[in-house]
């Protein structure tokens, strides 16, 4: 049998993941261990969303920022600024974002702040201005180092991440494999794993920093991602299987 998968990730996020794996023939639970909530909108956000024509360049950090930002921008603009380019921070993104109606969207073959810092405008982002959609935790890597290479950055922030409490898991023979994207979670997951034995538990994470953080309060399996993007998480969690002794109850 196969381990089960584990997803913690907000409502709505999960369906690629769990799609996948179910086609597999793996187990899949879900137990969110955050939600998005939109960020009320205030007089300096509808500054920035009427004067998107001042910016050279505008860039969503994820899916949420445009569910949730894209909307604010439309509400001012019938028709998008021309000469203004358009970032995802990945495929997924970028493809939620052309089908909310965005022109040509620039987006990185590997999902994170590196790759989208690695297009070629953005390297040459001197004396350009640029706004980030964003939500409260969002990728300060990326506006700190546009502000290094001269750029004129500002953060239009339309969601927040809440954390909130996931039920336990019972035990399986087989494990657990769990993608972890973001670690304010680790916590809650601690909580959810309680009554899973550590050598039966196995974290993807998407980032050094996360693997780093999971590590230090005591999951003892953590694997890296290549990136962000689906095929390579996917990729990480099958290779998780070799980490859990199915022969061990």
């Amino acid at each position: 049998m196969n381990p089960t998968l584990l997803l913690i990730r907000p409502a709505g996020s999960n369906d690629q993941l769990a799609g996948a794996f179910t086609a597999l023939g793996w187990p899949v639970i879900e137990r969110p261990l955050t939600r998005i909530t939109s960020v009320d909108e205030g007089v300096d956000d509808r500054r920035l969303a009427m004067s998107l024509d001042r910016f050279d360049h505008v860039i969503f950090v994820s899916q949420h920022a445009v569910l949730t930002g894209l909307p604010r921008l439309a509400a001012f603009w019938s028709q998008w600024p021309s000469g203004l380019r358009w970032y995802a921070v990945g495929e997924r993104t970028a493809m939620i974002l052309e089908n909310e109606g965005a022109p040509e969207v620039l987006f990185p073959a590997v999902s994170g702040s590196t790759g989208l810092l690695s297009l070629q405008p953005l390297v040459d982002a001197a004396d350009s201005a640029v706004l980030i959609v964003k939500g409260e935790d969002g990728l300060d890597d990326l506006e700190n180092t546009l502000l290094e290479r001269q750029a004129r950055v500002e953060n239009l922030t339309t969601y927040r991440r809440e954390l909130c409490n996931g039920d336990r898991v019972e035990h399986q023979i087989n494990g657990y494999v769990v993608p972890v994207y973001n670690s304010s979670v680790l916590p809650g997951l601690k909580s959810v794993l309680m009554d899973v034995p550590d050598h039966h538990q196995v974290l993807v994470a998407v980032s050094e920093r996360i693997a780093e953080a999971a590590t230090a309060i005591g999951f003892k399996k953590v694997l890296i991602s290549s990136g962000l993007e689906q095929i390579a998480v996917a990729t990480c969690i099958e290779s998780a299987r070799r980490w859990l002794p199915y022969d061990k109850p």
